[in-house]
């Protein structure tokens, strides 16, 4: 018997031996080492808006830096919709409105705005009235909603922006969208899936972007929205008195990696946004504002390490009477 259990022991211990050196590791699940690129950011909620930099009356900034899940670098503004004097405006209808592009293969592609940087966006709101400009004191700007040609050479003049685009109560462009953020003739601001065509006299101004990605403080992003950017988002509080602008940078190794959409929804929500809706981003995503001291309006986000801006079809500028 003894030797039969002897037998038995050295079998077992045989199968072991033998098994630990067939041993492979479990080949790592697809997509795992994109781990960082899934997992969400943790913001500290509510933000301390109390420390926040005061921009101009009304407008507050935080610089929002992250190093998990990945680096992140974000800029958020949030503005007192309730500032005495505080008026919005956007880009206006291009002087060939209505037009074909000539320099657009392939299809017809109707000219709606002219495309410009949003700095000088801003300058352009700055500069006098008898110089061309508009003569406007505005104070912060950012840009807005997607168009296309997007060919190369990347560098067409004009463009034709998606969704509902409204600036200055003038319709530059009547098609749908994914979500818009809008402000009515009485100052009053929200976001919308959409927006009724009945609604649209009503409207001061309305800027269409890729989608509603909070909605009464729920997340609407997917589960599978992890592609990482640079961002531009806005955020609305749910009783309509403060509207927050997010920029993230992007795409920048050892600075700033992106975000995806369930990033804009952690930090919408943790600066109080009920709503949000995910803008124009990539090269794309501009925030900027008035400084005062050096007499020019400065980005607060950065493109690259050479400071770059890309020409885009849409603005909203904020501007005092």
């Amino acid at each position: 018997m003894k030797t039969d259990k002897t037998r038995l022991l050295l079998l077992l211990l045989l199968t072991l031996v033998v098994g630990c050196a067939m041993y492979e590791p479990a080949a790592v699940p697809a997509g795992a080492e994109n781990a960082a690129t899934q997992a969400v950011v943790r913001v500290e909620s509510p933000l301390r808006w109390n420390e926040a930099q005061t921009l101009h009356r009304g407008i507050k900034y935080l610089k929002l830096e992250f190093d998990e899940p990945r680096m992140i670098k974000a800029y958020l503004v949030r503005i007192d919709l309730k500032t005495r004097g505080l008026k919005f405006t956007g880009t206006g209808r291009a002087d060939r409105w209505g037009e074909p592009m000539l320099d657009v293969t392939n299809r017809v592609t109707i000219i709606r705005t002219r495309r410009q940087t949003t700095v000088n966006f801003m300058r352009q709101l700055r500069k006098p009235v008898a110089e061309g400009g508009r003569g406007l004191d505005a104070v912060l700007a950012f840009n807005s909603a997607a168009w296309e040609p997007w060919e190369k050479p990347f560098t067409h003049r004009y463009a034709y922006p998606y969704g509902l685009q409204i600036s200055d109560g003038v319709i530059i462009n009547k098609g749908g969208g994914g979500g818009t953020f809008a402000v009515r003739k009485d100052g009053s601001a929200f976001i919308a899936r959409r927006i009724p065509q009945e609604q649209h006299g009503e409207l001061s101004l309305a800027h269409t972007g890729f989608g509603v990605i909070m909605e009464n403080g729920k997340s609407l992003a997917k589960p599978g929205d992890t592609a990482l950017a640079p961002r531009m988002a806005y955020g609305l509080s749910a009783n309509k008195r403060w509207l927050y602008v997010l920029a993230v940078d992007g795409r920048q190794e050892g600075w700033s990696l992106g975000a995806n959409m369930h990033d804009l929804v952690a930090i919408l929500r943790a600066a109080g946004a009920s709503d949000a809706l995910n803008m124009d981003g990539g090269g794309s995503t501009s925030l900027v504002h008035w400084d005062e001291s050096r007499g020019r309006p400065v980005m607060l986000n950065r493109h690259d390490e050479r400071g770059s801006a890309r020409s885009v079809a849409m603005n909203i500028g904020i501007y005092f009477e």
